[in-house]
């Protein structure tokens, strides 16, 4: 491609990036800027008052989070427009969070390309369900993305420290995300020593801020308070323990397709150690290394025992990799046979919500429908980067650094 052509290809590219991303962020923003976000109405905003009143955010009863979400919203905690503030950082945050993505798994300087991908990423995103459920929630998921998506941006640019640092603020952010840390001992993985020491940063910040805001009773609050929220009364059964639950026993959320503990427990062991299987491959044979964090999301989504519809979210950037994969390799035919694959598991899961409210009612085929696509696609993606060549050797599964330009590049 001439070399003029493909600057104005990318500028073409990048535009197109902006208009959706404005056009379906204002979708986003005017659709969820309402007051009724129950997570902001009872727990974010309740813990951030009580920080300006000199209290600790773990007086408020629900609050399940470091000191760091309150206090994003402390500054505007007493405006009436707190709620629009609140919405339009998440969905910038989403917006943030797909661009980054899209500059680390694509070569640099091929701006056609990611943007291509950003186009993509943005549109996948934003026109989903899940994020319209997240944004409703007042939840923090697409601020965690962010995290995830500088984690492996800072990765692909040599910057390990950084990549720790933000890995570690994801799981300060929302507690469990910690389990992606796990990222850090997949086989091929060197010098991770700068990474532990930028997780270990984070920690420090979250360690200050539960001391600032409630003293030493605030760091064992910080600590403890996730494991209150591990039992929920809420539609939380997109996980291998959920939705055994749910087809097999007797719930306020859905009508069972039989009462039944064996089937339940059997169920539930032989769909967790098919996951457990799936991040066993993930840590000897992780492939690239974007693609082994985004894998390593979905399995521990599948995994936790409260597992929302939105928790989706997380995983989605698999189909981003994969895309980018296919645009860098047009004639290979694996990735875009996963391209393909994880294209039609956006469709099944992303464009057609669970049946019932989305928070406490559903059926059970809905969710067996919603569970099924995110099993099969997480296989599909585990299998496809560990079976690609040197899959799980150091030239290949470790971090380039940095990342190199690519030769043929789509910009002047």
């Amino acid at each position: 491609m001439p070399r003029r052509v493909a600057s104005i290809a990318a500028i073409a590219i990048w535009i197109a990036a902006a208009a959706v991303a404005i056009a379906l962020g204002c979708i986003r923003f005017t659709d969820a800027a309402f007051d009724g976000q129950p997570d902001l109405s009872g727990f974010f905003l309740p813990a951030a008052r009580a920080i300006l009143a000199g209290e600790s955010p773990y007086t408020v009863p629900g609050y399940f989070y470091s000191p760091l979400v309150a206090l994003l919203l402390v500054p505007f905690a007493e405006h009436s427009w707190v709620i629009e503030y609140w919405t339009a950082l998440r969905v910038a945050c989403g917006i943030a969070a797909c661009v980054v993505t899209a500059l680390a798994v694509t070569p640099r300087g091929a701006w056609f390309r990611s943007g291509l991908v950003a186009t993509l990423a943005l549109v996948t995103l934003l026109w989903s369900w899940p994020t319209t459920f997240d944004l409703w929630a007042g939840q923090i998921e697409l601020i965690v993305l962010l995290a995830m998506a500088f984690a492996v941006y800072a990765k692909s640019r040599g910057s390990r420290f950084w990549s720790g640092v933000s890995l570690g603020m994801g799981a300060v952010l929302k507690t469990w995300p910690a389990l992606f840390l796990l990222w850090l001992v997949r086989s091929g993985a060197r010098r991770r020593a700068r990474e532990w020491a930028g997780v270990g940063a984070a920690a420090v910040v979250a360690l200050t801020l539960a001391l600032a805001t409630g003293g030493v009773t605030g760091v064992y609050d910080m600590a403890i308070s996730p494991l209150r929220g591990g039992d929920q009364p809420l539609l939380a059964a997109n996980s291998v323990w959920g939705i055994s639950r749910i087809l097999f026993s007797e719930t306020p959320m859905a009508v069972p397709l039989v009462d039944s503990p064996v089937l339940r427990y059997t169920l539930g062991i032989l769909l967790a150690l098919w996951v457990i299987a799936l991040g066993v491959v993930i840590l000897v044979r992780p492939g690239e290394q974007a693609i082994a964090l985004f894998n390593l999301a979905f399995v521990v989504i599948l995994m936790l025992p409260v597992a929302h519809y939105f928790y989706v979210i997380y995983a989605l950037p698999t189909l981003w990799w994969w895309a980018a994969r296919a645009f860098d390799r047009p004639r290979a035919a694996i990735p875009w046979v996963v391209f393909g694959a994880m294209g039609i598991w956006w469709i099944v899961v992303f464009r057609f919500p669970p049946e019932g409210d989305g928070f406490m009612t559903t059926t059970w085929p809905s969710l067996l429908r919603i569970f099924t696509a995110c099993l099969f696609a997480a296989t599909i993606s585990v299998v496809a980067a560990a079976s690609a060549r040197g899959a799980g050797h150091p030239s290949i599964a470790a971090d380039p650094s940095p990342a190199p330009r690519d030769p043929a590049s789509d910009s002047a």
